[in-house]
């Protein structure tokens, strides 16, 4: 199933970012992250097996990180499109 996380740091110094940015490279479960302007700092797209692993992976992985305040969570129900081509400029 897939996730899409939006997550709120507490505090944006260079090391708690780099760590963050860190922990996000090297978890399996994160597909893709950006970092977003608005309410939350970054938006993570995830895939994980089921719920119970969603909910391990925000309370085991993403909550317990040291810079991480909030994340709201939005469970995908059907994908409409997806690798959807960028246009190039000519």
């Amino acid at each position: 199933m897939v996730g899409l996380i939006e997550v709120s740091l507490t505090n944006h110094g260079p090391e708690q970012v780099d760590s963050f940015h860190y922990m996000l490279e090297h978890t399996e479960a994160v597909l893709d992250a950006y970092k977003t302007t608005g309410d939350a700092d970054y938006l993570l797209k995830v895939a994980v097996a089921d719920l119970a692993a969603l909910s391990e992976f925000i309370s085991q992985t993403l909550l317990t990180h040291h810079s991480v305040a909030h994340v709201k969570t939005a469970v995908v129900l059907n994908r409409i499109k997806e690798n959807g081509l960028l246009p190039v400029a000519r």
